[in-house]
């Protein structure tokens, strides 16, 4: 910036102007430039006009006229309001739903809306019990008891409520998925949730665990392929593995 207004300095002297150092705003290194009367003829009457250049906009937009040259006042820039954020949290399945309680229970998620989805109707009473906004998928199909361990079936679940799934979301300008997978109802439920999300506008972020190693190969493989379906899915997938997280909690921990 120094830099151009220096080369813009060299320039109004080769126009023959009167270029002085200004004693105001030093903080500024606001320089005072002075201008022949012809110069302004065309735009004002007669009079002295200093314009100043400043480190923080070569010109500003402030004119320093004399008391008797009278100038319509500058255009405010509107600034429009931002509207809020709007986030929504969908805890999908078992260990989702337990990621929502825990959420509500330690921090303060009063502008957030937290969801527990499932298809475990036990689960969600105690989701319920713990201040979240509760939500079962696949009522005529599940019936309230769960997948069993079946992505398939908490796939469908999803599909028959995605109608009821998109009216919870619409709105949101953010929206995070999480889910344990390796289950049924998280491995199968959360990507078709993420899309439904994305679908409305929101920024989708799936938040997402990988089984233990000792939850089996099968478990294993369906985590990886929810993963695989909803890195198509979500706008940002964020993947932890339980093994990790055993390196960093205290020993003393229960599962």
């Amino acid at each position: 910036i120094e830099t151009v207004a220096q080369k813009s300095v060299a320039t109004l002297k080769e126009e023959k102007l009167e270029v002085t150092p200004s004693t105001a705003d030093d903080e500024l290194n606001t320089v005072e430039l002075k201008q022949p009367e012809e110069i302004l003829q065309d735009v004002l009457p007669p009079t002295k006009k200093k314009f100043s250049a400043s480190r923080s906009g070569l010109f500003s937009k402030t004119l320093k006229i004399d008391s008797e040259t009278k100038v319509a006042p500058l255009r405010d820039t509107e600034i429009a309001s931002t509207p809020p954020v709007r986030v929504k949290i969908l805890g999908i399945g078992d260990g989702g739903s337990y990621a929502i309680s825990n959420m509500i229970g330690s921090r303060n998620t009063a502008e957030v809306e937290c969801w527990s989805v499932n298809t475990d109707l036990k689960s969600l009473e105690d989701a319920k019990q713990r201040g979240a906004r509760a939500f079962a998928i696949g009522p005529s199909i599940i019936k309230g008891t769960g997948a069993d361990g079946n992505p398939a079936v908490g796939e469908i679940a999803a599909i028959e409520s995605s109608g009821d799934v998109t009216r919870m979301i619409n709105g949101a300008n953010v929206c995070i998925v999480t889910s344990g997978l390796g289950s049924g109802t998280g491995s199968g439920a959360a990507p078709i949730i993420s899309k439904l999300a994305k679908d409305c506008g929101a920024l989708t972020i799936a938040v997402v665990t990988e089984p233990f190693p000792f939850e089996g190969k099968k478990r294993t493989r369906q985590a990886i392929e929810a993963i695989d379906r909803l890195f198509d899915r979500a706008d940002c997938v964020i993947v932890i593995s339980n093994s990790n997280v055993l390196e960093i909690i205290p020993e003393e921990s229960s599962l």
